[in-house]
C-alpha cells in the first residue's frame, strides 16, 4: 500500500482483516478457521477502534503494521497476503528527500499490485495564478489552524508537516514511485483507491464511476497517469471501507445496522460490493 498520511491505509487494512475474521460478508478470498496474522493483536485492536465508531490514528513512522496470512481463493486454492502497513510519511519523506529505506523499496519491487491511496477531503487545495509572466501555485490550507502558514505572496514551494499533502506531491509520490519501480522484475500494477466513497457519492451522485471522479477531483494526478501508461497497468476504484463517515451521527446509526454491509467496494467498471478482497485480485499482464 502507499499513500500520503491520512489517506485510508490502515482503515482499509484493519476492516480487512475484520472481513476476513468475522467471515459474515461473501468475500473472494477467504480465511481459514483457526489461521492467524502475526500482527492479529495490533490488528485487532485497531479493528475495534472501527467497531466503537472511533477515528483511527495515523501509522507512525517506525510502526509496523501489517497483514500476514494464507488465505484460500474461490476454487480453494491457496494464497498467500502480506500486505505491510507504512506511515504515510515514509512515502511523504520520499517526495521530500527522495529517500526511502531499503526494505520498502524491495517490497514495493515484490509486490504483485500498489494500493495507492487518496482521499480528497483530506488534501491540501492549490489554486492556479496567472500573473502576467508569472504562473504560480497559491496553495490553500484544508486546516484552520494552518491558514496563517501561507506567506504573503501565496507560495509554499516546501513541505509543511503541519499540513496535507496537495495535488502535486502527491503526483511527485507516484513518479517517485515508478522510478524506483523501473528495476522491478514484476509488472508495475497499481490500483488508485479513491477512499472514502461514501462520502462521494453523497457530493457526486451514486452514478458516479471512480475514474471519472479522479479526472474531475485530481486532473494533474489524473493526467500524469495516463502520460505513464506505457510504465505501468492501472485501474481507479472507489473504496469506503467503514462505510460511512464517524463525524456522522446519522452515518454511524446506519454502519451500527448494516454493519460490513455497509462496506463499499466499486469496480472501474461501475459494479458494486462489499468485499475488500476483491483488491488483491491479479491484475494486468499477471492475470
Amino acid at each position: 500500500m502507499a499513500g500520503m498520511p491520512g489517506s485510508g491505509k490502515t482503515t482499509y487494512l484493519a476492516s480487512l482483516w475484520t472481513l476476513l475474521s468475522e467471515g459474515c460478508v461473501s468475500t473472494m478470498y477467504k480465511k481459514e478457521v483457526g489461521v492467524m496474522p502475526e500482527d492479529c493483536a495490533t490488528l485487532n485492536q485497531i479493528a475495534q477502534e472501527i467497531l466503537s465508531y472511533k477515528d483511527i490514528e495515523r501509522t507512525k513512522i517506525g510502526e509496523k503494521v501489517k497483514l500476514s496470512i494464507p488465505l484460500k481463493d474461490e476454487n480453494g486454492a491457496d494464497v498467500f497476503l502480506r500486505i505491510p502497513d507504512l506511515a504515510g510519511e515514509v512515502f511523504r519523506n520520499l517526495v521530500e528527500d527522495r529517500q526511502l529505506p531499503k526494505e520498502t523499496v524491495s517490497r514495493l519491487r515484490e509486490a504483485d499490485c500498489i494500493l495507492f491511496f487518496t482521499y480528497y477531503k483530506n488534501m491540501s487545495y492549490e489554486k492556479r495564478i496567472v500573473d502576467g509572466s508569472y504562473d504560480t501555485v497559491n496553495r490553500e490550507y484544508t486546516n484552520d489552524e494552518n491558514k496563517d502558514k501561507q506567506t504573503s505572496a501565496g507560495l509554499d514551494n516546501q513541505i509543511n508537516k503541519k499540513r496535507d499533502a496537495n495535488e502535486s506531491e502527491v503526483v511527485e509520490l507516484l513518479l517517485s514511485l515508478l522510478e524506483l519501480l523501473k528495476k522491478s522484475k514484476k509488472s508495475v500494477n497499481i490500483r488508485f483507491i479513491m477512499s472514502a466513497w461514501d462520502m462521494v457519492e453523497k457530493e457526486y451522485g451514486n452514478e458516479i464511476l471512480p475514474e471519472e471522479f479522479a479526472k474531475k477531483k485530481f486532473p494533474l494526478l489524473y493526467q500524469c497517469i495516463y502520460s505513464n501508461r506505457d510504465r505501468m497497468n492501472f485501474e481507479f476504484w472507489g473504496v469506503s471501507a467503514i462505510g460511512g463517515n464517524l463525524a456522522d451521527r446519522d452515518d454511524i446509526k446506519r454502519i451500527q445496522s448494516e454493519e460490513s454491509k455497509a462496506i463499499k467496494v466499486v469496480a472501474p467498471s461501475g459494479e458494486r460490493s462489499n468485499d475488500l478482497t476483491v483488491l488483491l485480485t491479479e491484475m494486468g499482464d499477471d492475470k
